[in-house]
């Protein structure tokens, strides 16, 4: 398990259950790529921003990212292409989404596809979605059965902060 608080105490913690390991020097040469899909609202990015924040404290030296698919920047192709220009051939994704579904089946392989015909040398590999984590539904589970971050609102008070 991994430091103070488990996914229960925290929700953002569940970032760290499936994705953050203990501090680690790493010089790999394999980068990260967390890959999102993006929102027109600037806030959205928040809680991405900070796990990468504490994947790269957990894991000094190694190239860590942050993409999207859409409506935010770096695009997932513009990260690849500055990774290929510093001689990065080995990259790791990490896709943010909650289940495979059409961005992950069909444009994910197909930014990948056109990657590779820029950069042959490269070599992707690919993390399953959120879902597809047994530790995701084990988090998951853990963070309802706690509750304690939960908010309980009246149901027109909840409709009208919307």
């Amino acid at each position: 398990m991994l430091g103070s608080g488990g996914a229960g105490t925290d929700p953002r913690a569940l970032f760290d259950t499936l994705f953050v390991s203990p501090i680690v020097t790493d010089t790999h040469a394999q980068a990260i790529v967390f890959f999102c899909h993006g929102s027109s609202d600037p806030a959205w990015r928040a809680p991405f921003d900070l796990l990468v924040e504490r994947y790269r404290k957990r894991h000094p030296g190694r190239r860590i990212h942050l993409a999207f698919l859409e409506r935010m920047a770096p695009a997932l192709p513009d990260v690849i292409d500055e990774l290929a220009t510093e001689l990065r051939d080995d990259i790791r994704i990490v896709p943010l989404f909650l289940a495979p579904g059409g961005h992950t089946e069909r444009d994910l392989p197909a930014i990948l596809r056109e990657a590779h015909d820029r950069w042959p040398e490269l070599r992707f590999t690919v993390e399953p979605t959120l879902a597809e984590r047994d530790r995701f539904h084990d988090a998951v589970l853990e963070w309802v059965d706690d509750g304690s971050a939960a908010t309980t609102i009246g149901g027109d008070e909840y409709l009208h902060q919307r």
